[in-house]
């Protein structure tokens, strides 16, 4: 019951986040056409989101967090001790790679969604982006599980490299441009935990560690996607961005596909 009510509320509080990012995000691309501020005033949205946060506050107070086995704090030498293992620098660096690919076109996809269809509100279309991630989440564990991480990871960063190829081009009207982000957003959020499970076959024991160390990579990803995008955008147009991107995925599946490579040689030796 304890780890229900803890899901919901990390549910709760993870519904609020994205519809605080969206509102913000929206405010500042295209103010004038958000439907929320359009119909109810911006203020609403900043009380649904502090609505939602308030619930799950309610929720942990009222029912109380399950009791965990408190670990011993690590010192940071021993946070930054896997970094020195090769292994998991070799399965890090792709994952920072994939995420700066996508995050060099996102940021700036609604520029490229209203040049490519002629619409000045594209928050359905980018809501098309979130579903697809919401349903990759529900599907990447299940397939983690049948197929084995290494192997979707490879399936996916190729899934993700045609997608993000042909996102552009293929993007002419508003239903084709909700199928190609639906499908972004999948093929982007179907590599997380099968990335996950890939950390933590190679060091069990620094099963936390890691997974703050991916964290970590996901966000420099984000910071250093949009970062490079936006200094792109100086000389390259806006879909030009998706090539650029999936540059920086071709070379972080080249890394995994060799790691898997010299990984089965090594086994195949003992």
């Amino acid at each position: 019951m304890g780890f229900l009510v803890l899901r919901l509320a990390v549910l709760l509080l993870l519904v609020s986040m994205t519809l605080f990012k969206w509102v913000r995000q929206r405010y500042r691309e295209c103010v004038r056409t958000t439907w929320i501020g359009e119909h109810f005033g911006w203020r609403l949205s900043f009380i649904l989101v502090a609505g939602l946060a308030g619930v799950a506050f309610l929720f942990l107070v009222i029912f109380r967090l399950p009791k965990s086995v408190t670990l011993a704090p690590l010192s940071l030498r021993e946070r930054l001790r896997p970094i020195t293992h090769p292994r998991v620098v070799l399965a890090l660096f792709p994952a920072l790679l994939w995420n700066v690919g996508v995050y060099v076109l996102y940021p700036y996809i609604a520029l490229l969604l209203q040049q490519q269809i002629h619409i000045s509100d594209v928050s359905v279309l980018l809501a098309c982006f979130g579903l697809g991630i919401v349903l990759a989440n529900g599907m990447s564990g299940r397939l983690s599980d049948r197929f084995g991480p290494n192997l979707l990871v490879v399936v996916f960063l190729v899934a993700l490299i045609v997608i993000q190829l042909v996102l552009p081009l293929v993007t002419t009207t508003i239903s084709s441009g909700a199928i190609m982000l639906l499908l972004w957003g999948m093929s982007f959020a179907l590599l997380f935990i099968p990335q996950q499970q890939r950390l933590l076959t190679i060091a069990p024991e620094h099963a936390t560690v890691l997974l703050a160390l991916n964290n970590s990579a996901l966000y420099l990803g984000i910071a250093g996607g949009a970062a490079l995008g936006g200094l792109a955008l100086r000389w390259l147009a806006v879909t030009q961005l998706a090539s650029l991107g999936v540059m920086s995925i071709v070379i972080a599946l080249l890394i995994v596909a060799i790691t898997l490579r010299l990984s089965g040689l090594a086994n195949a030796s003992r």
